[in-house]
């Protein structure tokens, strides 16, 4: 994990000033990072650019803060945008840590699409409370009904791809908008936005607007299929009923 990111690492820093000077790895069954962690001090890095799953990247942060009494700031893959990690690296060797989120959070309970995850969840989910992983995996899901349902009842892998292509700014119950997913023939990622969060008192809080990547500039919303506005929808403002 991490190579692409590393790649686009490398290009956003191309012009400028920044250079990297070290670079560490991991394998995915080695849960401590200490030792990278050492060495990128030794390297005497100003900032840790991490893209790792949350284990080894809140090992990487509890090694700097506790193990080698280190502030360095550290930015985190969104991967890591979970109270997972925070729980993992401990909420004090946290604060501060920089990381990027594609919608709203789970703890966001004020919101009617949060209070309609919790009921899918409560239903059908593995106990505990709603936790941004679940959330992020039912925002995924409400996105593939859409598709099922623009695909209409003749169901094949090509109208299923079809449909996916026509996708123009959906919006699922915890989206961001305005243009939440969009995609194309050429253009299969559907969410192409993010804001910046960082974690404060244990928490990851927003500070950034919505900012965009969108790589298809121009969309039209595409017709739905004969009986698709009497199918029962997931909308924010639609009630659960499994």
């Amino acid at each position: 994990m991490g190579a692409d990111g590393e790649k686009g690492l490398k290009k956003g820093l191309e012009g400028s000033d920044v250079k990297i000077v070290a670079r560490e790895t991991y394998e995915v069954v080695q849960p401590d990072v200490t030792a990278q962690t050492q060495r990128l001090k030794n390297a005497g890095v100003d900032v840790i650019a991490v893209y790792a799953i949350p284990p080894q990247a809140a090992s990487l942060v509890k090694a700097a803060r506790e193990t080698l009494n280190w502030d360095v700031p550290i930015i985190v893959s969104g991967i890591n945008q979970s109270d997972i990690f925070v729980a993992l690296a401990g909420a004090n060797n946290a604060e501060g840590v920089v990381s990027c989120v594609f919608g709203h959070q789970a703890y966001e309970t004020e919101l009617p699409g949060i209070q309609k995850y919790e009921k899918i969840w409560a239903k059908t989910g593995t106990g505990g409370p709603l936790s941004n992983f679940a959330l992020y995996g039912i925002s995924i899901a409400e996105a593939i009904v859409w598709d099922l349902e623009m695909a209409g009842p003749n169901l094949t892998r090509g109208s299923f791809l079809d449909a996916a292509e026509s996708m123009c700014d959906f919006l699922c119950s915890t989206c961001v908008g305005p243009a939440a997913m969009r995609m194309s023939p050429t253009d299969h990622r559907p969410t192409e936005g993010e804001m910046y969060t960082r974690v404060e008192n244990g928490r990851w809080v927003v500070f950034s607007d919505n900012v965009s990547f969108e790589t298809t500039t121009d969309c039209t919303p595409p017709t739905p299929p004969p009986g698709f506005e009497d199918q029962p929808k997931l909308g924010a403002d639609a009630e659960y009923v499994p």
